[in-house]
């Protein structure tokens, strides 16, 4: 993905996350950027040092930060306190919460609802998830009976994916706008109801809330894979996840898992977008738009 870079952008401090993180900093370096990415490496601490944010702007995972400051990384967590940031240029997370964002004196932008990341976030997550039933699976996805919880980004992409790998997609969703929507894409739709379940070889669900209770999911054959690519809570009720046991795969981070320079550059485009708008926004206080 071919990014647009202004020639004036700050050092960047990317904070835990995975490959994909990893990823950007080396992306941005390739630029002539600075960058340092913490977190990753548990000897390094749980908490980045106040001169290290000192005039970066502090990049933060899809995952976001909650209220009390805290990072998901793959050793664990992160904490970043919102008075270590009062020297930073600001902060971009994929989500930040408002009580956390009361406390800082520096701009602020949360991406992961921005179209210009969410879109193309979708393809790896749709890829990934494909790449998944293709080696979890006792059939192909051609012929396969897949169903598709939920019509957003993510199960857009997934299902005509699918469809055009020959599956048989249905997607399940309560909006009848969006059965709509599958039918023009010629997908087949149904709303939530436990028969539609009945035959499923596969079911992917992208709702973040839990749509699946037990008397949802007994009616799945036991050959049926399930793959729940939704952010916390997830798709299923607490007895759902019982019944479905081993068959069941909760993967929430799967563009930097399975294709992370992507996702990389998918993150990179939107932080520079931000950066941008910043800068306008700047200008124009300034009297100077353009």
């Amino acid at each position: 993905m071919a990014t647009y870079f202004p020639r004036s952008l700050p050092g960047i401090v990317v904070l835990g996350g995975d490959r994909r993180e990893a990823e950007l900093v080396a992306r941005w370096r390739q630029r002539g950027g600075s960058a340092h990415l913490f977190g990753q490496n548990p000897t390094e601490g749980r908490t980045p040092p106040p001169a290290l944010l000192t005039g970066a702007l502090v990049v933060a995972p899809p995952s976001g930060i909650d209220a009390s400051g805290r990072v998901r990384g793959p050793a664990g967590a992160l904490y970043l306190p919102a008075a270590h940031l009062a020297a930073s240029v600001g902060v971009v997370a994929g989500a930040v919460a408002a009580a956390w964002a009361a406390r800082l004196s520096v701009p602020w932008a949360a991406y992961r609802e921005r179209a210009e990341f969410a879109w193309p976030n979708a393809i790896p997550t749709a890829e990934g998830a494909l790449a998944w039933a293709l080696g979890t699976g006792t059939t192909t996805v051609r012929g396969s009976r897949l169903l598709v919880a939920g019509l957003g980004r993510v199960g857009t992409a997934l299902a005509v994916r699918a469809r055009a790998l020959g599956a048989d997609v249905v997607v399940v969703d309560r909006d009848p706008g969006a059965r709509g929507r599958a039918r023009t894409l010629c997908l087949g739709a149904a709303p939530f109801s436990p028969g539609v379940l009945a035959g499923a070889d596969y079911l992917f669900n992208t709702v973040p809330a839990p749509v699946f209770g037990a008397s949802d999911v007994w009616v799945l054959p036991p050959r049926a894979r399930v793959l729940d690519l939704a952010s916390a809570p997830g798709g299923f009720a607490a007895e759902a996840v019982a019944w479905l046991g081993s068959r069941l795969t909760v993967d929430r981070s799967v563009p930097g898992r399975v294709a992370p320079a992507a996702a990389a550059a998918v993150l990179e485009c939107c932080v520079v977008e931000i950066w941008q708008e910043w800068c306008d926004e700047g200008r124009a206080e300034k009297g100077d738009a353009r």
